[in-house]
């Protein structure tokens, strides 16, 4: 009957297991329960579909010799032939039979093993209860041990006591002290205006009685009464009073001098951020959002980027939210737009809240929604003030570069100079940060202004070749736009889908895209499967660890599967007609001038990460763009590749270039070794 039992037992554990092995993650359950908009990933849940192997961190990738690499080889094999269309069959049902037979003639050897076990296990709980027995009696003791220390405390209390007391005398004794001192000091202070009287007096009688001499000498020799009327500013010490005021003026000038050269340990830095980096404030003035609800909205200011509160609000969601930001297209002008009735600007230019963090509530920061805030920190715990010496310079980062406000940027880099005796600035620039510190610099102002009023120019981890995520985000949308780690293990982002919605209308996304121009050799940055049924990823990864991401004919000249191939030069035929046009209206201002010579020194700091984890390919399994792509990934700081990071050493005048490996494109901003290293830089000062 027992042993009837077991082998009840062991097969119950074998269902289960089989069961158990189908149950679906975490994330998908959570997921199951929220809005569709959301998405909550565990343990590093997306997981990575493949590499470009023959892409390394810090070599040239671009080379001639690359690419000749890349062409050797056939352009298919017998393997990768057998591994297209994989087999349902035969091959798999002989595996399943091969398994239950295995498991059918190990029965009963495992109903003995079971046995054997369960025996063990019990000789097991006994030895563990007698372990718990003895842990209660040293427990007991512990507590025993608890309570002499706890009276020992009570006894260092009472002494604690009476040790406060003796100081509050003695506190007392030295207010007592200091009073009579106050007296003393005040006493001192009359003798000491008696003696300037009497020193007043003295110099008074000395002038009446030099004067008398004076008068003496003047009628005794008639001659010389003639210097004395010509030289009535002099003393008889031989200086006069307009020799004293330039020496008065010259120990200003010198004053100044040296305030100039204290104030130039905190040159004016200012610090602006990335696409999604600025706090936004909207005003609804008669406007009328569908999503939002059926009635006329108007309302007082309010923050709209970024509140987390909204995004999880019945009333404000995250429809509301992402419809109230997007902006609309106006053809005719070739211009970006708010929504009717909606009035958006940015937080407080000048001071660090609207780029210190994103979130507040109460004016209390959310510590997940942090940007500047450890950079902020470096500069303000070495002396420098707020919208004095450290300035945030938030901007509408929804508008493409030819759209942004550089005037206000520019009259309060001016104002500044000037108020803080013309001292020089730094600018900062992070991401998207640094594209708008370029455009400035490249199409706004010229190299007399420059020289005039920028110190040094700082890019961090900026995309001046842009970034194949770019990509990603206007065919399919990327989850990564709005995302937050909410602990080591769990992350929370808003739907591809939702964000491809979003990030259709902004339009600074078509400066990040990755134009041709920017690069030697084209690039094969998405390959759709044309077959009639999906290829294999292994195959896909040898396929492409053998063509890599420069010779577009090794995937096409290849007879066992059928593929198209884009590349930088005609990945956008991919996009809606909408999208062409803003894309081609953004092409005359694509131009990063690497050549132009600004005058004024540039330091490049970027990171990568230790693993590939940045996008570089796209693999369609079919032609629709609405399916989610296995994403091939290459080096760089999970969202800028690396040679586009690399390329701000590119600039004429780049002066020094830095490398912070295993950081990621937002975390380089939070480490502290980074902080301080770009304080430093800060804190050079050029003429």
């Amino acid at each position: 009957m027992s042993k009837l039992l077991l082998l009840i037992i062991v097969c119950n554990l074998l269902i289960s297991a089989l069961v158990c092995s189908y149950i679906p993650s975490l994330g998908s359950i959570v997921n199951l329960f929220l809005k569709a908009p959301y998405k909550i990933s565990f343990f590093n849940s997306e997981k990575i579909k493949g590499e470009i192997p023959n892409l390394q961190d810090g070599e040239n990738f671009t080379t001639k010799n690359g690419i000749k690499d890349l062409e050797g080889g056939d352009s298919s094999s017998e393997q990768d032939k057998k591994e297209v269309v994989p087999e349902e069959g035969a091959g798999v049902q002989k595996e399943d039979v091969t398994y239950k037979e295995a498991v059918v003639e190990k029965e009963a050897v495992a109903v003995k093993e079971a046995e054997a076990e369960g025996k063990e296990v019990e000789a097991e709980g006994k030895e563990v209860e007698a372990e718990g027995k003895e842990a209660e009696a040293e427990g007991k003791e512990a507590e025993a041990e608890g309570k002499e220390v706890e009276s020992e405390g009570k006894e260092v209390e009472s002494e604690g006591k009476e040790v406060e007391e003796e100081g509050k005398e003695a506190e007392a004794e030295g207010k007592e002290a200091e009073t009579e001192g106050k007296e003393a000091e005040a006493e001192g202070k009359d003798v000491e205006s008696e003696g300037k009287e009497a020193e007043a007096e003295g110099k008074e009688a000395a002038a009446v009685r030099a004067d008398e001499v004076q008068k003496n000498v003047v009628e005794e020799h008639p001659k010389i009464s003639s210097f004395f009327k010509k030289s009535k500013k002099h003393k008889f010490n031989g200086e006069s009073k307009d020799e004293n005021k330039k020496v008065d003026e010259k120990h200003v000038e010198t004053n100044i001098d040296q305030d100039k050269h204290s104030e130039s340990k905190k040159l004016t830095t200012y610090l602006l951020p990335g696409v999604g980096g600025s706090t936004l404030i909207a005003q609804y003035k008669n406007a009328l959002i569908p999503s939002c609800g059926s009635n006329v909205l108007n309302s007082e200011p309010f923050r709209i980027w970024f509140s987390i509160k909204r995004l999880f609000s019945v009333t404000t969601n995250i429809y509301c939210t992402l419809d109230t930001i997007r902006l609309n297209y106006d053809v005719e002008k070739k211009l970006y737009v708010n929504q009717p009735g909606v009035n958006i600007s940015v937080e407080e230019f000048g001071k660090l809240k609207g780029v210190r963090h994103l979130d507040y509530i109460r004016n209390t920061a959310i510590a997940i929604t942090r940007y500047y805030h450890i950079l902020a920190s470096q500069f303000t715990s070495n002396g420098y003030v707020e919208g004095e010496s450290i300035i945030g310079a938030p901007y509408d980062w929804r508008y493409p570069l030819n759209q942004q406000d550089y005037d206000t940027f520019k009259k309060h880099i001016e104002h500044m100079y000037e108020k803080r005796n013309k001292i020089k600035v730094n600018l900062i620039g992070h991401s998207f940060g640094g594209l708008f510190i370029n455009f400035f610099l490249s199409r706004i102002v010229n190299k007399e202004w420059k020289q005039k009023y920028i110190n040094n120019i700082i890019y961090m981890s900026c995309p001046f070749k842009g970034t194949v995520k770019t990509v990603r985000a206007l065919l399919h949308g990327n989850r990564d736009f709005i995302s937050f780690k909410l602990s080591k293990l769990i992350s929370f982002s808003v739907s591809d889908g939702m964000m491809k919605a979003i990030g259709n209308s902004i339009g600074s996304l078509f400066d990040l895209i990755p134009y041709r121009e920017y690069y030697e050799y084209d690039q094969v940055v998405i390959i759709i499967n044309i077959n009639d049924k999906p290829i294999n990823e292994k195959v896909m990864q040898s396929v492409i660890t053998r063509c890599g991401i420069y010779n577009k004919e090794c995937y096409l000249n290849r007879t066992d599967i059928k593929l198209k191939v884009y590349t930088l030069s005609n990945w956008h035929e991919l996009l809606s007609e909408d999208l062409k046009e803003k894309y081609y209206n953004n092409l005359p201002y694509i131009d990063r001038h690497f050549d132009m010579d600004h005058g004024v020194p540039i330091y490049c700091v970027h990171s990568t990460q230790k693993n590939k984890n940045t996008d570089y390919l796209l693999f369609y399994q079919r032609e629709n763009l609405n399916d989610e792509p296995i994403v091939y990934y290459g080096g760089g700081d999970g969202t800028v590749p690396y040679e586009s990071l690399a390329s701000c050493s590119n600039f004429h005048n780049s002066v020094k270039y830095k490398n912070f490996q295993y950081n990621g494109h937002m975390e380089i901003l939070h480490n502290p070794e980074v902080a301080k290293y770009v304080y430093n830089i800060a804190q050079t000062y050029n003429e």
